[in-house]
This record gives structure tokens, sequence and C-alpha cells, in this order.
């Protein structure tokens, strides 16, 4: 019930359905995979299906294809060091039905970095288990080749949601909010490229409510491709200094001297404003 509400909100036009099972050899046998990559696959992966391929014969959506070239002399930190592709020439749903969510992070990304294709990943806990109740969690990623080999596929940066579970999706709920914004409908139609922002921007949005408290679900189609990676590149920052933070306060509760908690006190304080600033540009 919860993975059929979930396909009711999405709204996918039924001439993208593919149903596709692919077999988990085929990722096991993919040599850049560790042996803890390998590990997951085996032991939490139930079924992987390939169920839905949009492209501009089944939705009325143009392919995207970009150049990007490397900005040797440009010294900003975001520039790339050499010239990369932008292919968006369709999107793929993979529903993903897992036995358990402890490693879903490292499941979606292992599948995201295997297949170059933009995916939109639908990780299912199917069965009740000792720690969880059955739920979904989503994944997206922007990817880039590379110019000079398309078989280098780098990722820019992953988007995923927390597990979602049939309780949560109550009306006006921040979940059904959020899930609701994902239908097919309320995305750009320019290009494949845009339609998948938009998804993306719906996935900040979702991340900025950790924050906010509240999700803005936005009424227009268009994407600010500029705007949404500034907005990634925000969230990044306070998550790494939150990271920092905890660090620290660890520190302090093991720390005997008190000279060393005055100082490791003042560090954590010096974060607290600095996440309070990153906090506001989020508004």
């Amino acid at each position: 019930m919860l993975l059929s509400k979930f396909y009711e909100y999405l709204n996918l036009p039924d001439k993208t359905y593919l149903g596709s099972r692919v077999a988990k050899k085929q990722l096991i046998e993919n040599s850049q995979l560790t042996s803890a990559d390998k590990k997951a696959v085996q032991e939490d992966i139930e079924a992987i299906i390939w169920r839905n391929t949009l492209k501009n014969t089944t939705v009325n959506i143009s392919p995207y294809h970009e150049v990007v070239e490397s900005s040797a002399n440009n010294l900003d930190k975001d520039s790339h060091s050499e010239s990369y592709v932008l292919e968006y020439n369709e999107v793929a749903v993979i529903e993903i039905t897992i036995r358990s969510t402890k490693r879903a992070k490292k499941i979606a990304e292992l599948i995201q970095r295997s297949i170059p294709y933009p995916l939109f990943i639908v990780l299912h806990l199917k069965h009740v288990t000792e720690e969880n109740e059955p739920s979904i969690t989503l994944n997206l990623a922007t990817k880039r080749l590379s110019k000079a080999d398309h078989s280098k596929l780098k990722v820019e940066r992953f988007y995923q949601s927390p597990a979602f579970t049939l309780e949560q999706l109550t009306s006006g709920s921040i979940e059904e909010v959020f899930l609701k914004s994902l239908t097919v409908e309320k995305q750009s139609f320019v290009n494949f490229y845009e339609f998948y922002m938009g998804w993306v921007k719906q996935f900040l949005a979702l991340e900025k409510s950790k924050h906010t408290n509240e999700f803005s679900e936005s009424e227009s189609q268009s994407v600010d491709i500029e705007q949404a990676k500034l907005q990634a590149s925000v969230l990044d920052s306070i998550a790494s200094l939150e990271a920092k933070l905890s660090g620290i306060r660890q520190k302090i509760k093991q720390e005997g001297q008190i000279n060393r908690k005055v100082e490791l006190n003042i560090q954590a304080q010096k974060i607290k404003q600095k996440l309070t600033q990153l906090t506001a540009e989020l508004s």
C-alpha cells in the first residue's frame, strides 16, 4: 500500500512503465565494487526492478547534452579541472526491494555509480524487521561524464530522503507535501536536465526543512540550477559543521582538564555562530 501510494503521488505516465528485473549478478560482477559493496548487495537486496524509463518517446521532454569546457585559469574552488559532459537523455526509475535499511545509503550510491543514466531510486523495505516497519527511501544523484572518456562517471552530489512510513503520510504533513511535490506534472518539461533538477530542488527543500522546520513547495516549474547548487553547498557546509560540533561535544565530555574544556567550549560556540549564519542563508 505504501509503495502504490507513492507511485500514485509520482504519477508516471503509463507509457514509461518497463518493469524489467535486473539480476544482482550484474552488479556483483562490477569490478569497481569493493568486497563490502558486494556483501551489501548480496545480503540486503531482495530484488531490483527497472520500473520506468522516461525518454522523449514516452514523455514530451527533450534530451539534454552540454559540453562544459575546463576552466584552467579560473581560481574558483567550484571550477572543474577537466572538461566534462552533462548528458540527460532519459531518466530511469529503479525500484529496489531491501531487507534492511542499515546499508540503504550505500546500496543507493553504488547503484548510482554503476549506471550512467540519471536515476530516481526507490528503496523499498517491504517487510517488518526488528528495527523498522515497512518504508520507502528515495535517492537522486547529479552526474557528469568526462569529455575525454565517457566511461568515466563522476557523481557531483547524492540526494537522499529519510525513510518514509505509511503512518507519516498524514494529510498536510511535510512528508506528504514533499512526495506530492515530486509528481511529474509539477516538473519542468523544457528538457530532461531541468526535469531532473526539479526533483533535486524538492529534495533540497526537504533537506532544508530539517533546519527550518517547514517545507515550502515551489509553485513554479522553472528551476534555478545555480541557486540549487548554491543551496546544496550551504547544506553540505552545515552538515560538515554539525559533525565537527558533535565531535567537539564528545571531547568536552571526555576532557578532564578545565583549561582544555574552556578551549573546546570556545570552539563549539564559534561553530554554533557559523551554523546560525548558514541556516539564515537557507531562508
